[in-house]
């Protein structure tokens, strides 16, 4: 099942919870281990746009 919308608020939230390096390194290891799950795994279409959207948190 797809939610275009929810991707949307994901990603408004994932730069908040990168605050440094060590954040963005674990929340970028989870998005992997996500895709990399056996019975459902994460679109990998939408890791690659929340993995961008954690990166953006180093900007911040």
């Amino acid at each position: 099942m797809k939610v275009p919308g929810a991707l949307r608020h994901v990603r408004a939230f994932l730069p908040l919870l990168a605050v440094d390096r060590r954040d963005r390194d674990r929340l970028g290891g989870l998005l992997n281990e996500l895709v990399r799950e056996r019975d459902r795994p994460l679109d990998r279409s939408a890791a690659r746009r929340m993995r961008d959207a954690v990166t953006e948190g180093a900007s911040r």
